[in-house]
């Protein structure tokens, strides 16, 4: 039984690894993606996606209004999931 188990262990890590390296590639193509973004929805996304900042913190930076940026970013998602689903050729839901 021991050796089994460490056969499925070993399979699992596996299967975990092959995952990860798929959740890496598309987590790199999305990030050559936002930079190929019209500036605006660039900065928006990066800061509120990668720097993980606020909607309050976005304003004061940008001194745009709060819709605006809210706006923007929504802009920005629907254009990352048409690429992203024509890159992948098929649905995807972010």
């Amino acid at each position: 039984m021991p050796e089994e188990e460490s056969k499925i262990e070993r399979f699992i890590a596996i299967d975990d690894a092959s995952e990860n390296l798929a959740d890496q590639q598309l987590d790199e193509m999305v990030m050559t993606l936002i930079e190929k973004l019209p500036p605006q929805y660039k900065a928006i996304v990066t800061l509120y996606h990668v720097q993980e900042m606020s909607y309050p913190e976005i304003v004061e930076i940008t001194g745009l209004p709060e819709g605006t940026v809210k706006n923007y970013l929504f802009r920005a998602r629907q254009l990352l999931k048409e690429k992203v689903k024509k890159y992948l050729g098929r649905e995807v839901e972010l």
